[in-house]
């Protein structure tokens, strides 16, 4: 029924802005097409926050593999063949992604604990949703506030 009210709120809307409506009207316009076509689905107030949303940055040549975990390994086997791949004739790395994917970082924070990486001082810091860089420190508070469930 709801969606249904969308619609018609959305044709009437459509309508009243093809006719020149004032601004107002087209104001009113696109805020029932964002509605109409927008989720359902309620963000957590955490998800939504860019400033949580951090991945770790990992520093390729500090990383020694000593006493690593099965996953610090897998993530400097990767680093490691992608580098491989993607280095030049001087050592430059030329094509994206040297390093480990976005969506990868996210699994890693998500599973991997790091504990080596961190002793071995590879773990430089992290990269948040907002662009800033923060400490080890601050970007593990951070993450604790963004998997932390609301109560």
């Amino acid at each position: 029924m709801r969606k249904l009210i969308r619609k018609i709120t959305l044709l009437l809307s459509f309508l009243c802005w093809s006719d020149c409506a004032p601004i107002l009207l087209s104001f009113a316009a696109l805020q029932h097409i964002a509605c109409a076509y927008g989720t359902d689905e309620p963000c957590e107030e955490n998800f939504c926050n860019p400033a949580l949303d951090c991945v770790p940055m990992i520093n390729y040549e500090a990383m020694t593999g000593k006493d690593y975990s099965e996953c610090e390994q897998d993530i400097l086997d990767t680093i490691k063949a992608r580098r491989l791949r993607n280095i030049n004739e001087y050592g430059v790395c030329f094509k994206d992604p040297c390093s480990i994917t976005y969506e990868e970082q996210c699994q890693i924070r998500e599973n991997c604990p790091l504990d080596h990486i961190k002793a071995d001082s590879a773990l430089s810091g992290y990269r948040c949703q907002n662009s800033e860089f923060v400490s080890v420190e601050e970007g593990e508070r951070r993450l604790k506030l963004l998997f932390q469930k609301p109560e």
